[in-house]
This record gives C-alpha cells, sequence and structure tokens, in this order.
C-alpha cells in the first residue's frame, strides 16, 4: 500500500509534539524536585495598578453581531447616503445699460448686481368666473378691431404708416395690405403691364382676410398705385435691381458703396449678407484694389465660413498684398478670434508698423495686448488710434469704442485721470 505524503506529515509532527511533551514533563520534575530540596520561598511585593486610569475600548456589540445566513456588508452595496443640499451662489443678473453705456466685454464687470426673487402675493391666484369672459375668441376678435373714429389724426398716419413698414400694400378705391406674389416682385414699375397676384392680409392680426382663397390678380385698369414693404431687405432688392447684369468700370464706387450698405445691414437677415457678397465678389475684376476681396472676406467671417476667410486672406498674401497693413490686421485678428495668439501678434506686429496711421491697424494690435493683460503694451497703439480715429458722421460708435477702449488701457496703467477724460470722449 502506497504512503501518502499527508501521513508522512502526521506521522512526523505527532514526533515532534510527543518529544515536546515528554522534554517539559522531565524538566518540570526537576525542578520541583530543587525547590523541595532549598527550603521556603522567597515573598516578592508587586504594586498593584491603578485601574481607575484605565480607559476602556468603545466598541459597538452590535457590530459583532451578525445573522449566520446573510451576505457579508463588503459583497452588497451600501445604502445611499441622505442628499444635502449644496450652498448656492446667489443669483446675480446684468442691471440694463444706459443710452451710451459700456461695451458689452465690460457688461459682466460693470453691470452684474445681485438679484433677489420678489413675491407678489396673490399673483397666480385664480381669477373670479365673473371675470372670465364666455367666448374667448370673441373678446379676441374685439381687441383686434381698431375704432378708427376714437384716434386722433397723428395715431392714424402713425398706424398706415406702420401697416407700410409691414405690408406690400395696393391703392384702388381703398388701401389694400398683404403681400405681391408676382415672381418679379423687385422688378415691378409703374405703369406696369401685367397683372399684379396680391394676396390680402387683415393688417391688423396679419392673417389672410379670406381664408382659403388663391391670390388675387389686379390689371393695371384695377389700381392706382402699389408698392412692397418698407423693410430693409425689400430696399436693398430694389436697390439692386438699378444695377445692370454687367457692371462698367465706372460704377465700381457705386457697387463698393453698395455692398458696405448691405454688409452693414446684415442683421436684417441672411438675404442683405448674400447681397453684399454678390457685390463684393462683381466688383473684384474691376479694380486691382483691395477692398473688394477684404469685404468677401468680412462676407466669409461674418457668416461663419471662417475656412473660406483664412484661404482669402492668404491668397491676398500670396498676390502681392503682403505688406497690406490691413490685409494683416484682418488676418490678425481672425486668428486671435482663433486662440491663435502667437500668429496673431506676429501679424498685427508687422501691420501696426507698416500702418502707423491707420486707425483700424492699431485698434486690432491695442486690443489684442489688452486682453492678453498687457495694457502698457497696448497703450501706445490705442493712443494712436486715438488719434487717427475717422471723422465721418457714420463712425459715431466707432469712435466711441475707440475711446472706451483706451479709458480701459488708462484704467489698468494707474492713470484714473485720463481714463475718466478717454470715458468722457466717449460718451
Amino acid at each position: 500500500m502506497a504512503i501518502r505524503q499527508e501521513q508522512v506529515v502526521f506521522a512526523l509532527a505527532a514526533l515532534v509534539v510527543g518529544w515536546g511533551v515528554y522534554s517539559a514533563g522531565g524538566s518540570g520534575s526537576g525542578v520541583r524536585g530543587s525547590r523541595r530540596g532549598t527550603g521556603d520561598v522567597e515573598f516578592v511585593d508587586h504594586v498593584a495598578p491603578d485601574v481607575d486610569l484605565v480607559v476602556p475600548t468603545t466598541r459597538d456589540r452590535d457590530a459583532l453581531l451578525r445573522e449566520l445566513f446573510t451576505e457579508p456588508s463588503d459583497t452588497r452595496p451600501l445604502p445611499p447616503l441622505e442628499f444635502e443640499v449644496p450652498p448656492l451662489v446667489a443669483t446675480s443678473g446684468l442691471r440694463p445699460p444706459t443710452a451710451a453705456g459700456p461695451m458689452p466685454s465690460l457688461f459682466d464687470e460693470v453691470l452684474r448686481d445681485g438679484r433677489r426673487p420678489a413675491y407678489v402675493d396673490g399673483l397666480f391666484e385664480d381669477l373670479d368666473a365673473a371675470e372670465e369672459p364666455e367666448d374667448v375668441e370673441a373678446a379676441l376678435e374685439d381687441a383686434a378691431t381698431v375704432d378708427w373714429d376714437l384716434l386722433s389724426p397723428e395715431e392714424k398716419a402713425e398706424r398706415l404708416e406702420s401697416y407700410r413698414r409691414q405690408y406690400d400694400w395696393l391703392l384702388t378705391n381703398q388701401m389694400h395690405y398683404g403681400r405681391i406674389l408676382n415672381r418679379d416682385r423687385y422688378e415691378l414699375r409703374m405703369p406696369v403691364d401685367e397683372p399684379i397676384l396680391f394676396l390680402e392680409l387683415d393688417p391688423v392680426t396679419g392673417q389672410e382676410k379670406y381664408p382659403g382663397s388663391e391670390p388675387i390678380p389686379y390689371t393695371p385698369d384695377r389700381f392706382e398705385d402699389f408698392g412692397l414693404a418698407d423693410t430693409p431687405i425689400n430696399r436693398l432688392e430694389l436697390a439692386r435691381t438699378e444695377f445692370p447684369a454687367e457692371l462698367p468700370r465706372g460704377q465700381y464706387g457705386a457697387a463698393m458703396s453698395f455692398a458696405n450698405r448691405a454688409f452693414l445691414s446684415r442683421e436684417a437677415g441672411p438675404r442683405a449678407l448674400e447681397i453684399a457678397e454678390e457685390f463684393y465678389r462683381r466688383a473684384v475684376p474691376l479694380t486691382s484694389e483691395v477692398d473688394p476681396r477684404l469685404g468677401l472676406a468680412r462676407c466669409y467671417e461674418a457668416s461663419f465660413r471662417f475656412e473660406e476667410a483664412f484661404a482669402e486672406y492668404h491668397a491676398l498674401l500670396d498676390d502681392g498684398f503682403a505688406e497690406d497693413p490691413v490685409v494683416l490686421a484682418r488676418l490678425g485678428v481672425l486668428e486671435a478670434r482663433f486662440r491663435m495668439f502667437e500668429q496673431a501678434r506676429e501679424h498685427l506686429a508687422t501691420a501696426a508698423r507698416l500702418g502707423r496711421t491707420e486707425w483700424e491697424v492699431q485698434l486690432a494690435l491695442g486690443n489684442l495686448l489688452l486682453n492678453r493683460g498687457e495694457p502698457e503694451q497696448a497703450l501706445p497703439a490705442l493712443q494712436q488710434a486715438s488719434r487717427n480715429e475717422p471723422q465721418a458722421a457714420e463712425f459715431q460708435e466707432l469712435r466711441a469704442r475707440i475711446r472706451s477702449r483706451l479709458g480701459d488701457a488708462l484704467l489698468a496703467t494707474g492713470e484714473p485721470d485720463e481714463a475718466r477724460r478717454a470715458y468722457e470722449r466717449a460718451l
């Protein structure tokens, strides 16, 4: 029969334990024998410790008790903690700026103020049933009707003028307001030789006067005059039709002026930016100057087509305008917009060196340095921009911006009196 390792280990352990017991028994008897032979046992006195100084260890006896068939706590998730509301910062808001207030970039610094909710008793209480109208639609229709007999002549004229700003109009034996739906609506001129498709609207509500009806064709013998709504887009569209399909070189100045006007009206709608881009593009072959291409790049930026804007600026640098300060400045401003600060600083520094009297270049460099926390370096550029600021009436807002930024730089460099004078000039 084979002997297993466990049996061998057990045998050896038994021998070791037996030998230990035997040795302990023999030595103990010898000691007892020797003690009996030596005589009396010596008494030793030990000082007892003060048990009042002993602090018992605190422990939770219940924590040591556990049901036998319950899994240990480290194998299951802990119960969720009670929710504690975090400390909340007081709500803040912006006070409305004055008519000649600070720049939007300064709103947070100057106009921020703490806001506290105001509670009004009874604000959301239900109205009494007697105060509620029985027929809501009838009440709305009564509110939409205008009693012309109760209006003064000035109020009537103002209301009619507001209708002309909102709607196309057609004059027969009375005034009709609505929409002219001809395909060539911007090319219609009196006298017309085709019917005018007119969809009439209620000028008070803006809804169709005859819901579901088709536009009515008015032949020239049925009306005396007509016109489009007096909106910025319609004015641009009407002026656009005055230019020929092929612009002659002599109309370069008029085309650029109209393109700039359309670009400045871009907030009226995306169509204004499309018209500006069209006329900048049409003006490019009429001149060797850089202005139309710079206008194109501005349109790309305003319509968030930044790749095309970068491509246009770099094409200008490659086409012989590498030392044009305005081109370099606008490229630097666009690079700073994308946080390419090193390239922007290099281009703006070169532009400022080449165009010391260009207010746009100096303002761009001053803005970059001031925004980067370098008011001492920004101050000379902003002072140069202030000395060469444009004087035309349409640049009033721009002059205020230059003086306001100059005041910021003066205030940051420790010249509050000069900064106050700059702010007063901005007003």
